[in-house]
């Protein structure tokens, strides 16, 4: 990560993407990046709110934040098999989204074009304990 990255300006505005390390990226390279499943996902910053202080706070990475995602993730998998077997259906909505601008927003360009693909593994693992409990 470069040391000038300032995780509060964001990455993202529009269709364009801002990588922190190479620079800007086209709406069209960065479609046809979802569309190839060339992408990821990496944490950068943690919103953090203090009950005693006003307004919220960037906190950088750190090593035991990323450590529980990883954690998260090998959870959720471990979850989705258990219950796929107890269920013997998909814990995760593998349902296709409703066509292109009916939710108000157009994902599915980005290769996004099932229910599922809009939470990471953390928020995933979270909503499958919900619906357990």
């Amino acid at each position: 990560m470069p040391k000038d990255f300032d995780p509060s300006k964001g990455t993202v505005k529009g269709a364009k993407a801002t990588c922190p390390v190479c620079g800007m990226i086209d709406a069209n390279r960065v479609r046809r990046l979802f569309q190839e499943d060339k992408t990821g996902q990496r944490m950068v910053a943690v919103v953090l709110h203090h009950p005693k202080e006003k307004g919220k706070f960037i906190g950088l990475q750190m090593r035991r934040i990323l450590e529980v995602y990883r954690q998260a993730e090998e959870c959720l998998q471990k979850k989705v098999e258990e219950l796929r077997k107890k269920w013997g259906i998909e814990t995760i909505p593998d349902e296709s989204l409703p066509p292109r601008g009916t939710l108000g927003f157009g994902i599915q360009p980005y290769g996004m074009k099932k229910w599922g693909n809009l939470f990471n593994s953390r928020q995933k693992l979270a909503l499958i304990t919900f619906v357990v409990r």
